[in-house]
């Protein structure tokens, strides 16, 4: 693994985003139908993987108190500005909400969901009085790989995903953190900036939100989840809210730079600290996104921020790297199993207890208790155990998220 590589993972993998990257993706597709079409909107028809359908039916629209795949789409579809991605929401208003609303009334529309190779995949076809149009996002929720209109093929991406994952997939977590003490930080400048706004803007959010008026205030666990939760509350719970979501989940990126940050503050680490903390939190929390699949049915967001919070907890107390590797993996046995049941105001509650619970995990760690048998799905080496983790993904989980989606 090089600098020069960790520079591209940085550029690819942290995204920016207003609302939920998932539902902002439905309107980012209607702002590319706007883009293309020139007739009157009469009948969209929308498809997804599962997973994608899991993960969104819940999300509010960001400044709504509305949920709903179609009205995403139509909310894009009127804002128009395809080029602002993901964050596309930050243009929405109460005018463009109501045409909306109004205009889902008017057209016919369908949506349904299927179990799909691609774990993340969205296909629209619209209909005007001239023209059918059809559009695809595959791998990640701003990566358009396909428009047609009649039959033309408007744009087609010949790769649907680079495969810059492999590396960091095959890295161990102990070379990682070799990466990490050994690399020239300051290479990195981008990620620690990204870092510092997301701390700040969870500080503005905790000082609106503030209620002292508790029997745990003061206490460190406490007030990191109360920065984590109340950052992505705010956010899930329709308010425009700026992240920078990693592995497309705006959540991850709350968890693991407002956890970093916290974390660096309390313990008066000096910049060169914070620095590798920030690296080793995005890169821990990238790699396990890599190896166990970005969609899941167990909460990957909360495990990786767990990952992250467990190994920076024991970077910035100076500990070595087999006791860093240790905390990982009591994180695993301590967490490992939480279910995800979609997109919603309860992630708060998951990426702020996977943060507690790492720190749990790193003191366990650093009090020397080892995990030295085969314990579940705990192996005494955390690689093996996240090996482990990765083959459940493609077996019983699959089986457990078919029944979360049925439950929704």
């Amino acid at each position: 693994m090089t600098e020069k590589y960790v520079s591209r993972l940085i550029e690819n993998e942290i995204t920016n985003s207003i609302g939920c990257s998932n539902i902002s993706s439905f309107a980012y597709m209607g702002a590319v139908l706007a883009k293309y079409s020139t007739g009157s909107l009469q009948r969209i028809e929308l498809e997804m993987s599962s997973l994608v359908y899991k993960n969104t039916k819940n999300v509010i629209i960001p400044s709504s108190n509305e949920k709903g795949f179609e009205l995403a789409v139509l909310v894009g579809y009127l804002l128009n500005n395809s080029h602002k991605n993901l964050e596309i929401f930050v243009d929405i208003n109460e005018h463009i909400l109501s045409a909306a609303k109004n205009m889902l009334q008017n057209i016919s529309y369908v949506t349904h969901h299927k179990t799909s190779e691609k774990e993340l995949f969205i296909k629209l076809t619209a209909h005007t009085e001239t023209e059918k149009i059809t559009i695809m996002i595959e791998d990640r929720y701003d990566r358009l790989t396909f428009v047609e209109r009649n039959g033309g093929i408007l744009f087609l991406r010949n790769e649907l995903k680079e495969d810059d994952n492999s590396v960091l997939k095959a890295t161990s977590v102990e070379d990682l953190i070799d990466f990490v003490l050994d690399c020239n930080t300051k290479e990195f400048s981008k990620l620690y900036e990204y870092s510092k706004t997301q701390w700040k803007q969870a500080q503005t959010v905790v000082t609106k939100n503030s209620n002292d008026d508790c029997i745990l205030c003061g206490d460190l666990s406490f007030e990191l989840h109360k920065y984590i939760f109340n950052s992505i509350s705010t956010r899930m719970q329709g308010e425009i809210f700026p992240v920078y979501a990693l592995t497309d989940s705006g959540s991850l990126g709350i968890g693991v730079f407002v956890s970093t940050e916290y974390l660096c503050e309390v313990f008066n680490a000096d910049e060169q600290t914070r620095e590798k903390a920030i690296l080793l939190a995005f890169l821990l929390s990238v790699r396990y996104q890599f190896k166990t699949c970005v969609a899941s049915a167990i909460c990957g967001s909360a495990i990786a921020t767990g990952f992250a919070v467990s190994g920076v907890t024991c970077l910035i107390k100076n500990q070595d790297k087999k006791t860093i590797a240790m905390a990982i993996n009591h994180f695993i046995a301590s967490f490992y199993g939480i279910i995800c049941d979609g997109a919603k105001n309860s992630c708060a509650h998951k990426i702020a207890a996977s943060a507690i619970t790492a720190l749990t995990s790193a003191q366990m760690s650093i009090n020397g208790i080892e995990i030295n048998d085969v314990n579940g799905i705990n192996m005494p080496n955390v690689n093996d155990t996240i090996l482990k983790i990765s083959n459940l993904n493609d077996t019983i989980i699959t089986k457990i998220n078919q029944g979360v989606i049925e439950s929704l």
